[in-house]
């Protein structure tokens, strides 16, 4: 496989746990190359961890996609 194809990111990702919530997550997109390291920073409630989730598919979002590898995950 391609090095180039070997990637993680997420593509206009919204999230939030419920309809009565705000948003977690408001159209977020990133891409990481393989072998390229992110660090995720920010305050409590940020959405550090949700986009995690998200990324290891533990939770759905509400709109966007995320992508492991070759493999793109429309949410």
């Amino acid at each position: 496989m391609s090095e180039s194809r070997r990637r993680l990111g997420t593509r206009d990702v919204w999230f939030r746990y419920d309809d009565g919530h705000p948003w977690v997550l408001r159209g977020v997109s990133f891409r990481i190359p393989h072998g390229q390291a992110l660090a995720l920073v920010g305050h409590n409630g940020a959405g550090k961890s949700t986009l995690v989730k998200l990324l290891w598919v533990l939770v759905s979002s509400v709109s966007g996609a995320c992508q492991r590898g070759l493999a793109v995950l429309s949410l």
